[in-house]
């Protein structure tokens, strides 16, 4: 076999093991939920529930819708997350190439009985929750991408209105970077109608061998009464609360390396001329 041959047979050959390369899914943490309840004089009035990640490391879509209408209040919660993995339910440990990342939550009162006779509520609320976590390790560099839009809008109708949302990618260590730091750390809140936001983002880089943590947070909160942030005379608003998010994480092997093969590869056929 010639030189100019052997530059063929390596160029396929580390171009192959470049197209294979990939990440390796080690833990996912999905749920989603949703809920609506009051306090009176006894314990919470409520109905709740949510939707685990049982099967780690495969395809996930959770929906949590929850609504309570009794004594004078009538609240719902709504929650939705979703996880595509790249390939597809992979499992722990089987490879990671990226995800579809999704979530939507809302939250509402429509009818409220807040104050401070006997037989009225002293606090009330609805809410939804969307929390997906992806943990993955490298053994090599690879390049990322994370692409989508997200959004926030909450009303000021005297009640507690509040939307959050979290963005994160996170470098957790296991590599020579030291660690864990923030790469992407992005927080959005719009409470009582101030702060809304509507986004596109398209971020990208370069990852090193290490362990790293996806983070897509969203949550909607309609609340009155003895609250958190103070007193408020009523829960009910006039239209839903909602925040959402719809986004692609991609790794790939960075392109100079391919440069850098055909590179090599010229060297060998000049060498084989001379």
């Amino acid at each position: 076999m010639d030189r100019s041959r052997v530059a063929i047979v390596l160029l396929a050959g580390l171009a192959a093991s470049g197209a294979n390369a990939q990440g390796t899914l080690t833990w996912t943490d999905n749920r989603a939920e949703a809920g609506a309840r009051y306090l009176e004089a006894g314990p919470y009035v409520d109905n709740w529930g949510f939707v685990p990640d049982f099967n780690r490391g495969t395809d996930y879509v959770g929906v949590e819708d929850r609504s309570l209408a009794l004594d004078g209040f009538h609240g719902r919660g709504f929650a939705h997350l979703g996880a595509t993995y790249l390939p597809s339910s992979p499992g722990l440990g089987g490879p990671f190439q990226g995800a579809i990342l999704d979530a939507c939550t809302s939250a509402e009162v429509f009818a409220s009985d807040i104050g401070s006779a006997p037989g009225q509520h002293t606090f009330e609320v609805a809410w939804g929750k969307a929390n997906g976590v992806i943990e993955f390790s490298l053994s090599t560099t690879m390049n990322w991408s994370w692409i989508g839009g997200w959004q926030g809008n909450t009303y000021n109708t005297g009640s507690v209105h509040d939307v959050s949302a979290v963005h994160e990618l996170i470098y957790l260590g296991g590599g020579s970077g030291g660690g864990p730091f923030h790469i992407v750390n992005e927080t959005r809140v719009s409470n009582n109608g101030i702060g809304d936001w509507f986004e596109y983002f398209s971020r990208s880089g370069t990852l090193g061998p290490g362990n790293y943590r996806l983070t897509w947070s969203h949550e909607s909160y309609a609340a009155g009464g003895n609250t958190f942030w103070g007193y408020y005379p009523t829960a009910m608003g006039g239209a839903p609360l909602i925040s959402c998010i719809n986004s692609e994480f991609r790794l790939w092997i960075p392109a100079p390396g391919s440069m850098a093969l055909l590179g090599l590869g010229g060297l060998l056929a000049t060498r084989r001329r001379r």
